[in-house]
């Protein structure tokens, strides 16, 4: 499975891929059930199975840039990564929610997806629309509600991590002194 690898556009422009509810648990993205199949780690596997019990033909309807919209703590429940690993292996690499689940949050930082904390987008939000998502600017664009709402801004460390493609590659660029 692709994980993230450089850096992301700013801004993203894709479509609504889904709209969460509050409390999403993300081991409903790919199924608690599965959560326990020797397969886990699989990318063909957890690929097959990602949103089936919401959505079956979320998969293979997904475009890279696509963007998940959520409600409030988006992320709730046991910090498994296979989940969102799916999703950006399916080319989704931003998720703009009203809030994140703490762990979900740090986790997914350092994996290098673009988490945007946007106070009100789900009320805006339809699946399908297209979405513009400028996350240097903590700017999110709805164009099919005539919305522009301000997310919370990005630290400068945020940014520089997604500009190394995650928390983890710049750690590894710091360590071999690339950072300065």
């Amino acid at each position: 499975m692709t994980e993230v690898a450089g850096p992301p556009p700013s801004p993203v422009h894709g479509r609504i891929a889904f709209v969460f509810d509050d409390h999403f648990d993300t081991d409903r993205i790919i199924g608690a059930a599965r959560m326990h199949d020797r397969r886990v780690h699989d990318p063909d596997y957890l690929q097959t199975w990602v949103m089936h019990d919401l959505d079956p033909g979320f998969a293979g309807a997904v475009t890279p840039g696509d963007v998940l919209v959520a409600g409030q703590l988006f992320g709730f429940g046991h910090p498994h990564a296979q989940a969102m690993r799916a999703m950006r292996a399916l080319g989704i690499r931003t998720v703009v929610a009203e809030s994140f689940f703490p762990t979900f949050e740090c986790n997914e930082r350092h994996a290098g997806m673009i988490l945007l904390a946007c106070p009100g987008v789900s009320a805006h939000a339809r699946r399908g629309d297209p979405i513009e998502v400028d996350w240097r600017r903590a700017i999110v664009r709805l164009p099919g509600a005539s919305a522009v709402l301000t997310a919370v801004p990005l630290t400068d460390h945020e940014i520089a991590c997604l500009q190394a493609g995650g928390e983890r590659e710049w750690l590894l660029r710091a360590m071999r002194g690339g950072i300065a």
